[in-house]
């Protein structure tokens, strides 16, 4: 199906040959292919996000903040004298 006359390689009257490709969609294909590669690009990121191993200074920042957490919230802690 034709959506684009633009997209005609040949001009009325010229002569075709069985096999000949008398239509294209260059400017679709060069999107299409500008999206494949930017969504490519994005997966490649997050597998490498994915895949990089936390730090073990992260995770003991992470246990200390829990740990605070709890402490704030324990009863003992929260005497108003």
């Amino acid at each position: 199906m034709l959506g684009n006359p633009a997209n005609l390689k040949v001009k009325q009257g010229d002569g075709i040959q069985r096999g000949q490709v008398i239509s294209d969609r260059t400017s679709s294909r060069t999107q299409l292919e500008q999206q494949r590669q930017a969504i490519c690009l994005k997966l490649e990121h997050l597998n490498s996000v994915l895949n990089t191993p936390v730090s073990h200074a992260v995770e003991q920042a992470k246990v200390r903040h829990a740990q605070l957490k709890v402490r704030q919230q324990s009863p003992s802690s929260n005497s108003f004298s």
